[in-house]
């Protein structure tokens, strides 16, 4: 190969489906080859294109030059995942007793982000994204290693540690936002920033969204051209098309007829083509205040209802204003009647009717040409925080039967985001930090860095978060767990799955004590004093197949030998465990430090042995 011409050297280096260590090792091979390759521009652009696809597009527009040395870049991958690598390594052990992790604990993660290159954010984004997609079934009983694939543990990290970042991203995203003319600030946006924000492990791109809503509107333009085909929408320039997706309104484009024989064919396309509707047969499900999910299911909560509306509507040159009123959300239309302008309410949740301003419950007593002071045009910051305020709702009915408080703290971060001077939004989110142990100094700064009305109850809520800091660091959360021994009598370990013989639900042992450590209040409330052998047997802690955290007696448990998918898929137990083999979760190596007498009777069980009961 030394004697081929560097053309062809770089032909076959660029057509195969080769690997960035291919062709590092080919370059190691001789001399001619490494010059050939090492000075290739072309060849390292190739690889980083192919290897690389998901940060090309992120890489080059936060560059400030258009000149790229594509070996340097991929050199500086290379650095950021070894990099991650030893910062994900150091959590298992650092964090393990730490029930719930916060922001404060990962500001590490955004100094780093902050202090490297621009782009760095997307290329730890992508590993990150990488690592938990790699997922292989792990054969063995034994610890594994943080970064065996399919491990659980790793996951776990990877996925709060892609939460944080993404909040932090978005902050900066969401303040670039409100310094847009308000104009500019368009609904669909605002619902794009909501759904990726309660679901920052997921990818929710605008572009995305935009294109399904360039699709209703297409298809809204096909039922208007088969009705009036000399509609004047046709004859305006694409050029002003765009600039209508792009802004909000002021007025509408056309006439009130022509303005109300494409609101006709957007309820077609909407309501009859497509099936779009409120979803009251599962109204608290967040799902609903998701766009991403709105738009594919086709049911949702009338604010994202009318978030559709009026993105399609906007397409069309015809403006709807979104209004809040008191437990609903309306678009409002000015159409002509009798001379004169008539206001009318869209009710997207309702097939598009329109609604008089005398048959609105809450303008009844108006003038039709005066809006309540209630039902001013609401802006981007507004609707945001009533899609908070309607999850909010929904994730406080739904965490009762999951426990799962992460998405509702999401939720409250969100409306401090948008509200930071409402003493009462962050009051919340202290709270809820302080009710699931979570390190609250994150909320301090929110209160340091805001003036409030009522500064001296500023200070009170900022005194009672020291307090619980305090509080918090004599319990000595941070500190290594002490090696439990088994004591005598014990029958379950550590990574079994159970079956509550009283309440059928299933669930897997992350912990157990000699005896029933909780309190006489809790005892109480519980009957434990009714039990067989009351407090005085061991009790196991456990993670149910609902989510929830449970405090079981050991006369209340049998074990079972197979797990369903809601335990396999369960993320919480990424926090104790690397992975699920035979009849047990395996515990990690932290977990294994704590429990190692555990392993024997896990063995008992994999080799077929009678569980004990």
């Amino acid at each position: 190969m030394d004697q081929f011409p560097t053309e062809i050297v770089e032909k076959i280096f660029t057509s195969y489906d080769l690997s960035i260590l291919d062709v590092v090792n080919a370059s190691a091979t001789c001399k001619h080859l490494r010059d050939e390759l090492y000075n290739n521009d072309r060849v390292w652009k190739s690889l980083y294109y192919h290897n690389l696809p998901v940060t090309v597009s992120h890489l080059l527009s936060a560059r400030t030059t258009n000149t790229v040395d594509w070996l340097e870049e991929i050199k500086y991958v290379y650095e950021v995942k070894s990099k991650v690598r030893r910062m994900l390594e150091t959590m298992p052990d650092t964090y393990y007793s730490v029930p719930n992790i916060g922001p404060s604990e990962l500001t590490g993660w955004d100094e780093f982000i902050k202090s490297s290159p621009a782009g760095t954010y997307y290329i730890v984004m992508w590993y990150l994204n990488l690592l938990i997609c790699d997922y292989k079934q792990i054969h063995s009983f034994s610890v594994v290693s943080l970064f065996t694939p399919g491990n659980k543990t790793l996951r776990y990290y990877c996925l709060k540690v892609m939460e944080y970042l993404r909040h932090s991203k978005l902050t900066q995203d969401y303040e670039g936002f409100m310094q847009l003319d308000e104009k500019q600030r368009i609904l669909e946006k605002v619902a794009t920033f909501v759904a990726q924000w309660c679901q920052p492990t997921k990818i929710i791109r605008y572009k995305d969204i935009e294109e399904q809503l360039d699709q209703l509107a297409a298809s809204a333009r096909q039922e208007l051209f088969a009705v009036n085909p000399k509609h004047p929408l046709f004859q305006v320039p694409k050029e002003t098309l765009l600039d209508w997706k792009s802004r909000n309104l002021e007025k509408h484009q056309f006439d009130g007829n022509r303005c109300q024989e494409i609101l006709n064919a957007i309820n077609h396309t909407l309501y009859r083509q497509h099936r779009f509707s409120e979803n009251r047969i599962n109204f608290y499900d967040p799902k609903n205040s998701y766009i991403n999910y709105v738009l594919r299911r086709e049911v949702g909560l009338p604010i994202l209802l009318c978030i559709v509306y009026e993105s399609v509507a906007r397409r069309m040159g015809v403006n709807c204003e979104p209004v809040n009123v008191p437990s609903h959300f309306l678009l409002r239309y000015l159409g002509e009647g009798n001379g004169r302008t008539k206001v009318q309410y869209v009710y997207a949740a309702n097939q598009g009717a329109l609604l008089a301003s005398g048959a609105c419950p809450y303008s009844a007593h108006y003038a039709d040409s005066t809006a309540p002071p209630m039902m001013s045009r609401a802006n981007a910051a507004a609707v945001m925080l009533r899609m908070a305020a309607n999850l909010e709702n929904a994730l406080q009915e739904t965490t009762n039967s999951t426990g799962d408080l992460a998405p509702l703290r999401q939720v409250l971060e969100l409306s401090v985001l948008v509200a930071p001077s409402s003493l009462n939004m962050v009051l919340n989110l202290a709270r809820l930090c302080m009710s699931v142990n979570m390190d609250a100094r994150y909320v301090e700064q929110i209160i340091l860095h805001n003036n409030y009305d009522e500064q001296q109850n500023a200070e009170n809520v900022l005194q009672m978060l020291r307090d619980y800091e305090v509080h918090r660091e004599h319990e000595h959360i941070y500190e290594q767990s002490r090696v439990k021994r088994r004591p005598r009598g014990l029958k379950f370990a550590v990574g079994q799955v159970m079956r509550h013989k009283l309440y059928n639900y299933a669930g897997v042992i992350t912990a157990w004590t000699e005896r029933c450590e909780a309190s006489a209040e809790w005892q109480k409330n519980m009957n434990i004093d009714r039990l067989q052998r009351r407090n005085k047997q061991p009790f196991y802690y456990v993670v149910v197949d609902d989510g929830t955290n449970r405090y079981v007696a050991e006369e209340n448990i049998w074990i079972i030998n197979e797990v369903d998918d809601t335990l396999l898929e369960m993320e919480e137990l990424g926090r104790h465990f690397s992975h699920f083999h035979g009849t047990a979760f395996v515990p990690n190596s932290a977990k294994e430090r704590e429990y190692p007498e555990d392993k024997s009777i896990r063995e008992r069980t994999r080799y077929n042995e009678n569980p004990p009961t």
